[in-house]
């Protein structure tokens, strides 16, 4: 099975770009990964498939100066190829 991209919604415009199988496999990796409490969720939060067609579009910014990659900006569709395994993939977060 290929992973796929999920897009973690929150009501308050911030988005997590999560890798895995499926969405319920999507929302247990970013809860396990977050360290998140799923009662610590809002009822508006949503997460949606990203089709693969859009990957192209979504930028991620590098921000970790200490990163040891030597990059400053990626697509969803140039890091997805670097995952082999679910987790998460960016956040808006923390800009």
């Amino acid at each position: 099975m290929k992973l796929k991209v999920f897009e973690l919604r929150c009501p308050d415009g911030e988005k997590e770009w999560i890798a895995d199988y499926t969405n319920i496999g999507a929302l247990i990796t970013y809860i396990l990964s977050t360290h998140t409490d799923l009662l610590d969720m809002d009822s508006e939060n949503e997460i949606v498939e990203v089709p693969e067609h859009e990957w192209q579009e979504l930028l991620v910014t590098n921000l970790d100066p200490e990163s040891p990659d030597d990059w400053q900006t990626k697509t969803i569709a140039e890091l997805m190829q670097e995952h082999t395994l679910p987790g998460v993939i960016a956040s808006t977060m923390y800009l």
